[in-house]
C-alpha cells in the first residue's frame, strides 16, 4: 500500500486547469460573438459550459473525498473501464470540441480490479495531453486488451508527434518529488503523476511518437495486483 495524501493537491490543481480554462473559452466565445450567433447556437454553448462545468465539480469532489480520507489506497475497487474512460472523456469534452477532435472509446468489457483514482488520472492525463497536441479534427482512440497477466491500454493520436527527447526525460526523472510539491509547474506534471500511479499498480508505461503521424502511450496494469 502507497499513501498518495501529499500528491492529491497537485493532481486537483493539475486535473482542474484545462476543463475550466475550456469553460473560461467558452464564455469569451459567447460573449464576443453574442450578437451574431443564433439562440440554437447559444444554447449549445450554455449547455456546454453547463455540462462542463458541472463534471469539473464530481471530479473536485472525489479528489477532495479522496484527499479527505488520509488512508492507505486500496489497489481492489472493481473498476468497469469503459465507463471510467467515458467518465473522463466526458470531463474533457469541451476541450476536446474547441479543436473538433474525435475520441473513440474501444475499451468495452473490460473489468480490472485497480484503485480507481489512480487509474482514473491516468486515463485523464493522457487523453488531456493527446488533446493538447493533436491538431483540429483530428481523432483520439482509447483501446486495451487483455493476456493472462495483464491489461494494456493504448491512448493514440493523429496528431503530430512529440519531442521524444523531452518525454524520454521526464519518464526517466528521479526529480518527481521536488516537481509534486510546486503547484505551479505546469510542465510535465501530467505525465510524471500518471507514470508514478501506473508503478504504484507494478505496472509499466510507454510511448512511439512518430512526427506527423501521432503518438501512443500504453500502459499495463497487471491483472492480480499487490501493492
Amino acid at each position: 500500500m502507497t499513501s498518495t495524501e501529499n500528491i492529491i493537491v497537485p493532481l486537483i490543481a493539475h486535473d482542474l486547469k484545462d476543463p475550466i480554462g475550456a469553460i473560461s473559452g467558452l464564455a469569451d466565445i459567447l460573449l464576443s460573438n453574442w450578437n451574431s450567433i443564433s439562440d440554437d447556437e447559444k444554447f449549445e454553448f450554455v449547455q456546454d459550459i453547463s455540462i462542463s462545468g458541472r463534471n469539473s465539480q464530481l471530479l473536485l469532489e472525489s479528489l477532495l473525498t479522496w484527499y479527505k480520507e488520509k488512508k492507505e489506497d486500496s489497489f481492489n475497487d472493481l473498476i468497469h473501464v469503459d465507463s471510467l474512460v467515458q467518465e473522463n472523456i466526458d470531463l474533457l469534452k469541451t476541450n476536446a470540441s474547441l479543436k473538433k477532435i474525435n475520441i473513440v472509446n474501444n475499451t468495452h468489457n473490460f473489468t480490472i480490479k485497480a484503485n480507481k483514482n489512480m487509474i482514473s488520472a491516468v486515463f485523464r492525463n493522457l487523453i488531456s495531453n493527446a488533446i493538447k497536441f493533436i491538431d483540429e479534427e483530428g481523432e483520439i482512440c482509447i483501446s486495451g486488451e487483455k493476456n493472462n497477466q495483464n491489461c494494456t491500454f493504448c491512448i493514440s493520436d493523429n496528431g503530430c508527434g512529440l519531442n521524444n527527447s523531452s518525454v524520454d526525460e521526464l519518464l526517466a526523472s528521479s526529480s518527481a518529488k521536488s516537481i509534486l510539491s510546486n503547484t505551479s509547474a505546469n510542465t510535465g506534471l501530467g505525465l510524471i503523476l500518471t507514470k508514478k500511479f501506473v508503478h504504484f499498480h507494478n505496472g509499466k508505461l510507454w510511448y512511439q511518437s512518430v512526427g506527423g503521424i501521432g503518438t501512443q502511450f500504453y500502459f499495463t496494469i497487471p491483472l492480480i495486483c499487490s501493492n
